[in-house]
């Protein structure tokens, strides 16, 4: 008898250990398809974003002299600039790092200029009449220029953030800094995503301002189509 039940006791642990087995292996299975389907899915997502770069990249450019009498005051920092734009983007945490961020800026940045200024293009003067461009001389060192005969603009230090999950050099956003974003509702897409999320959302946003004075080079994407500047996307 007492064999028959060591017999049974083993026969179930044999099933068990069996079972368990399979059962292991089944999920080894299952997470190895959803970690390749995640691979496949990150990989088509980079090639789009490399296919779209390039897309941009081969966008005519055009560069000219900003004219500006006037100034404008800044809606952000208040800064005076004959114009400046506006770099808008997503500002991520890394999980286990909250050093690390990753800012990702929009290649279009909001365009706000002062009063009658206007773009020198072969000593033709072109208004300024779009709200969205795509900078191509926008640097990190920009008080210099790269060549000698090319004065560029200058970015500020003043940032706008918001941060739920960011630490250290991300604060929560102020209120007043929310009062002057809202200055550009409807002028771009990122924007209206940070005022439109919902309560489970957390998209963290940041912005940069880039100020050019009288006589700056500004170069963007673009074209010259019937006597007017035409940004090209």
């Amino acid at each position: 008898m007492k064999k028959i039940i060591f017999t049974i006791f083993i026969s179930i642990i044999v099933i068990l250990s069996l079972f368990l087995s399979a059962f292991f292996i089944l999920l080894v299975f299952d997470l190895r398809e959803k970690n390749t389907k995640l691979y496949a899915q990150e990989d088509e997502r980079q090639k789009k974003l490399k296919a779209e770069r390039k897309r941009i990249e081969e966008l005519p450019e055009i560069k000219g002299i900003l004219y500006a009498k006037d100034n404008i005051t800044s809606k952000i920092s208040e800064q005076k600039s004959g114009l400046y734009l506006i770099a808008v983007g997503e500002a991520v945490k890394v999980s286990g790092s909250p050093k690390y961020i990753i800012k990702s800026y929009d290649d279009k940045y909001i365009v706000q200029k002062s009063n009658n200024a206007k773009i020198s293009i072969g000593k033709i003067l072109y208004p300024i009449d779009f709200k969205l461009c795509i900078p191509t001389n926008i640097y990190y060192d920009i008080t210099k220029s790269r060549t000698s005969n090319e004065k560029l603009g200058y970015w500020s230090s003043y940032y706008i953030k918001t941060a739920s999950a960011l630490y250290f050099r991300f604060p929560k956003f102020k209120e007043e800094d929310i009062s002057k974003l809202r200055n550009f509702q409807n002028q771009h897409e990122l924007i209206n995503k940070y005022f439109n999320q919902s309560k489970e959302e957390n998209f963290n946003i940041i912005v940069r301002e880039y100020f050019y004075n009288s006589g700056d080079t500004l170069s963007f994407k673009g074209k010259i189509e019937n006597g007017k500047i035409i940004p090209l996307f």
